[in-house]
């Protein structure tokens, strides 16, 4: 066995001597970040994950500092705008939830059965999301659903697993308050005690108040096509500051043209019946299905993806509704091109007969809106004769149109999207122009619309790409070096693996990197003793067999980046 002892060093850099021209991008070095804020006290917050558990990232641009508390659990979630709560991904343990099983249900789906509290469901392994303040760092259990019998809800049910939480917050209010998602119901069994299959496996809409303590369940209609005796599912995306608008959809998993298929809607707070009433947006159905919506913390504005495009949708309190206009249908390509600049010539491409082309991108979803909906960013995939690539884009209300987010970045000189930069193209056989981006698709924007989170999205796998914070003004002058992937202390078999270490900077880009053994620089190519090393001066070093005793030793990486104390 070979002993290896990893550690990673950070120096610094010497080139930030002046301002960086705007705007700027720091990488956040590795993890899954899921949204950002305005700078409150000169930090924006970013909420996600990185490794295993929950994250808030502290980003403060004039310190040029970036930080992060670990919240724990096994994912992570939304972090509110003034960034003081968090919805975080637990297990089910400590305390557990448990629902119950409408027994002897007579007929199906009566409002009134008997019910029997479950000793096991939701099952303790089955993750379910809870409520992180960061005044007191402490996680809060949201509970259980309620038990409300006229909409055929007897408290929480089982996902069935281990990957689906039983109870999911998607969206929290910008002072973290409310909390609102999706969450599993419980089951029904007839006299015989077998189970009612159409009632496995239900979700219902629901909203959270943190102040109280409680559960809201928000209504859906009964299905009209078939199961008529059940109601639609539904899922709630985001929420207003003060908690009376939700936006979310039914059926949001199920295609078609249907009443019982996915379509977007609102539920709105009654104070007269004291109670939240549904209202479908106008054209906010889609051939798909519908995966995501945005909407302003006043709960006044809502974007989206309907039949017609992609819709802006804002509230008349005159008359009481929701008035639609369309604002655009698809990407418009930059003057000097037709397709994006980084697609390869292959994917450009005639395709077989009957196989779709590149030339009608998939505009997918609208990932997030700044307050006034000025600025819209979402995702964006072009087919390659059979499978897809993922890009994104971003709306102007100044521009009037929708762009390829890498074209775009390129427009406004951003850092790093050039060729063979941190956030470039990866390059394809013969043109290091073109190829998968680095600079990914923006996954959420700040209300102010200043500052943008980008990563990866799609399944492909693209070596160094990392998330990043682009900031339009007020950026850091530069960023120090921090750690974020460490290879720590690692074991490997020489009859049957190679040596593979990982390592990952956030901070101002670019970096180099350049891995030792025992204190002497590594090169690529054949060692003495036959072994074979590649990645020396990149971020994954590999050292392949046949290993032997003299690849046995202290393996580290340091890491320059450009600015900053060692």
């Amino acid at each position: 066995m070979l002993k290896l002892s990893g550690v990673l060093v950070l120096l610094a850099g010497t080139m930030c001597t002046t301002v960086i021209a705007q705007p700027t991008l720091t990488s956040l070095g590795g993890g899954s970040a899921s949204n950002i804020t305005n700078a409150q006290g000169g930090v924006i917050y970013l909420g996600g994950q990185s490794g295993s558990q929950a994250v808030r990232w502290n980003f403060n641009p004039s310190a040029g500092t970036l930080t992060s508390t670990l919240i724990g659990g096994i994912g992570g979630g939304e972090v509110s705008l003034d960034g003081q709560a968090s919805t975080v991904v637990f297990t089910n343990t400590g305390p557990s939830i448990r629902g119950n099983t409408a027994a002897t249900v007579s007929p199906a789906f009566n409002t009134n059965p008997t019910l029997v509290a479950s000793t096991t469901l939701p099952a303790d392994g089955e993750p379910v999301s809870r409520w992180w303040s960061s005044a007191t760092n402490t996680v809060t259990s949201m509970g259980g659903l309620p038990i409300v019998g006229s909409l055929g809800v007897f408290g929480s049910g089982s996902s069935g697993g281990t990957t689906g939480n039983f109870l999911s917050g998607h969206g929290i209010s910008s002072t973290g308050q409310y909390v609102v998602g999706q969450a599993y119901i419980s089951t029904f069994t007839n006299n015989n005690g077998t189970a009612i299959t159409a009632n496995s496996f239900r979700w219902r809409p629901y909203i959270w108040n943190s102040a109280t303590g409680t559960h809201t369940v928000l209504p859906t209609p009964l299905r009209t096509t078939s199961n008529t005796n059940l109601r639609r599912t539904g899922n709630a995306y985001a929420v207003s500051t003060d908690g009376t608008v939700v936006v979310g959809a039914t059926e949001h998993n199920v295609g078609g043209s249907t009443d019982d298929s996915g379509r977007l809607c609102v539920w709105r707070f009654n104070a007269g019946t004291n109670s939240y009433d549904l209202t479908y947006l106008n054209d906010g159905r889609v051939s798909t299905t519908p995966s995501s919506v945005a909407m302003n913390s006043g709960g006044t504005i809502i974007v989206g993806r309907g039949e017609s495009g992609i819709n802006k949708w804002t509230w008349n309190a005159g008359t009481s509704t929701w008035d639609r206009v369309t604002l655009f249908t698809g990407l418009t390509p930059t003057p000097s091109n037709t397709y994006p600049s980084w697609l390869p010539g292959s994917v450009l491409a005639e395709c077989a007969p009957g196989v779709p082309g590149p030339a009608a991108p998939n505009l997918g979803s609208v990932i997030a809106m700044n307050d006034d909906a000025s600025i819209i960013v979402g995702s964006a995939s072009w087919s390659t004769c059979g499978s897809f690539i993922a890009g994104g884009f971003i709306y102007t209300a100044a521009s009037g149109v929708a762009q390829d987010w890498h074209d775009y970045l390129a427009s406004i000189n951003a850092p790093g999207v050039t060729p063979g930069g941190l956030y470039g193209p990866i390059g394809v056989p013969g043109d290091a122009t073109r190829g998968n981006p680095r600079s990914g698709s923006p996954v959420a924007i700040s209300p102010d619309g200043n500052n943008v989170l980008c990563q990866i999205l799609g399944p492909q796998f693209i070596a160094g790409a990392q998330p990043y914070i682009l900031n339009f003004t007020g950026g850091p002058t530069c960023v120090a070096p921090a750690v974020s992937s460490n290879p720590n202390n690692a074991t490997f078999s020489a009859c049957s693996s190679g040596i593979i270490l990982n390592a990952s900077a956030s901070g101002t880009g670019p970096f180099t990197y350049q891995w030792f053994k025992d204190g002497v620089a590594l090169t690529d190519g054949t060692t003495l003793s036959g072994s074979i090393i590649s990645g020396a001066a990149d971020l994954q070093l590999r050292v392949n067999p046949p290993l032997t005793p003299a690849d046995a030793g202290s393996y580290y990486a340091v890491i320059t980046g450009q600015c900053g104390s060692p």
